[in-house]
């Protein structure tokens, strides 16, 4: 493939991926009518999270990544997001379930221990106060009155799902050695709106397998080590600008961002079309029955299996990695966005796994094949287009672009019933008096009108002290 141009789907093409995983997004599709993009992403989060705790990716340089992903979705209100991740979520909290009853038993009894232990902790510690009050060294005290001994061992976390969660409620979910969660939710402004987006590196150190420290005044502290996390969100634009709004830099700066794979579907509401037979009639995935096998098998006491590539796709990864290398360079596909183009080629190392996990079922034989990675790299081209758009020079995720498409819309519908100004001008002091209401701003309609004319799309004249402007026909 020559490196003069990097290819960037239109949209995700269901019939590039594995067959497993376009069963499943058309499955639900036919169940919802939601669009494939953002039921392949609540798939994908969902695959991630069962993999994660039993597998790494070894990528043909020879670094070892976790398979857990950063995934983020925006979507209008409408779309069924709750549907849509209630599926792929099912078999995972199925296991959840089954792990907490498992334990039920212990789960009963460490309170009344706890309890116990307590009230024994008490009566040691009046004894150790006479023995000091008596002229006994404190440590001696405390050694022959056994303070902190046979404290009952807390009964076992199993909780996989977390949404509504601060971060310091995530990380003492992952306290201890391997322990694997995933900060899902259909509703992401719970989450970018709680104080988990304020604690970005820590999230990044996650995504990277590295360990964290905890050091805590009025709790004990506690380190978390090869732990897991996948964060699968689902949020409004308007909830998403307003968090890259208020942590941008922060987000864009520390790399949260360069490590999610953010896409924003088109919308199918106005052009859902049921049919009945349809949906009776359709073959049933195997995903989600593929995924609570994968979680079933787990094993803590066994070390993670890190997925190789076979030779074919270790080519075809490599002349990826280099592709999205040479597009670094100035004036280059992702020259205005290289934080993201630095994490790409690890990210679809990851799905490569991930498809291939769930592809190869009982037969993988820990090698990612070439149709894997082929499949993976079309998706990360197009999560690449979907960050270029989205954060790239043109932003169309930023408050900017809203208020100019609103403009240019208002411009449109008033030009087709000939209310306008000859040729297609119209005076801007009109639209700050006539215009939509978020226009009626002088800020606002400045910023609309600036994005526009940098863009091409708007042009802008000024005749005796007046400002009138004109959409461009290519729009």
């Amino acid at each position: 493939m020559s490196l003069s141009h990097f290819s960037v789907p239109f949209s995700l093409d269901p019939y590039q991926l594995p067959p497993v995983m376009r069963d499943a997004v058309e499955e639900v599709r036919r169940r919802t009518q939601a669009p494939h993009e953002l039921i392949f992403a609540s798939a994908l989060g969902a695959t991630a999270l069962a993999c994660q705790e039993r597998f790494d990716v070894m990528r043909p340089t020879g670094n070892i990544s976790p398979v857990s992903l950063f995934v983020l979705t925006i979507a209008e209100s409408g779309e069924r997001k709750t549907t849509v991740d209630n599926w792929f979520q099912r078999p995972i909290k199925n296991v959840e379930q089954g792990r907490v009853s498992f334990d039920g038993v212990r789960q009963m009894q460490y309170p009344t221990e706890l309890k116990i232990w307590e009230k024994a902790q008490k009566e040691a510690l009046k004894k150790v106060y006479e023995a000091v009050s008596q002229g006994v060294h404190v440590v001696s005290a405390m050694a022959e009155f056994s303070l902190e001994r046979n404290r009952p061992a807390a009964p076992e976390n199993h909780r996989i799902i977390y949404a509504n969660s601060t971060l310091e409620a995530v990380l003492d979910a992952l306290k201890g050695v391997r322990r694997s969660i995933g900060l899902i939710s259909d509703e992401g402004g719970v989450v970018l709106d709680s104080r988990v987006s304020q604690h970005l590196s820590s999230l990044n150190v996650l995504w990277e397998g590295g360990a964290i420290h905890v050091d805590r005044v009025s709790k004990p502290s506690f380190s978390v080590s090869d732990a897991r996390l996948t964060i699968s969100l689902m949020a409004q634009p308007g909830v998403f600008r307003k968090f890259i709004g208020k942590r941008k830099s922060e987000a864009r700066d520390l790399g949260f961002l360069a490590r999610a794979l953010t896409c924003y579907p088109r919308s199918t509401q106005g052009s859902r079309d049921f049919r009945k037979e349809e949906i009776e009639n359709q073959k049933h995935s195997n995903l989600n029955p593929t995924i609570e096998r994968i979680m079933r098998k787990f094993n803590r006491s066994n070390e993670r299996e890190a997925l190789t590539f076979s030779q074919d796709a270790a080519l075809a990864w490599i002349s990826f990695s280099n592709e999205v290398e040479f597009h670094l360079g100035r004036n280059r596909y992702f020259s205005e966005v290289k934080d993201f183009a630095s994490k790409l080629a690890d990210n679809v190392s990851r799905i490569g796994a991930l498809f291939e996990i769930t592809s190869s079922g009982e037969r993988m034989n820990g090698l990612i094949g070439l149709n894997s990675i082929n499949s993976a790299i079309h998706v990360g081209r197009w999560y690449a287009g979907e960050f270029v758009r989205l954060f790239g020079e043109s932003a169309q995720i930023s408050e900017d672009y809203e208020l100019a498409t609103l403009l240019s819309e208002f411009m449109l519908n008033k030009a087709m019933n000939f209310d306008s100004v000859m040729d297609g001008w119209f005076e801007a002091s009109e639209i700050l008096k006539k215009g939509p209401s978020k226009l009626r701003n002088a800020r606002n309609l400045n910023a609309a009108i600036s994005y526009l004319e940098s863009q091409g799309r708007l042009d802008v004249r000024y005749e005796g002290g007046k400002r009138t402007i004109r959409r461009v026909s290519l729009v």
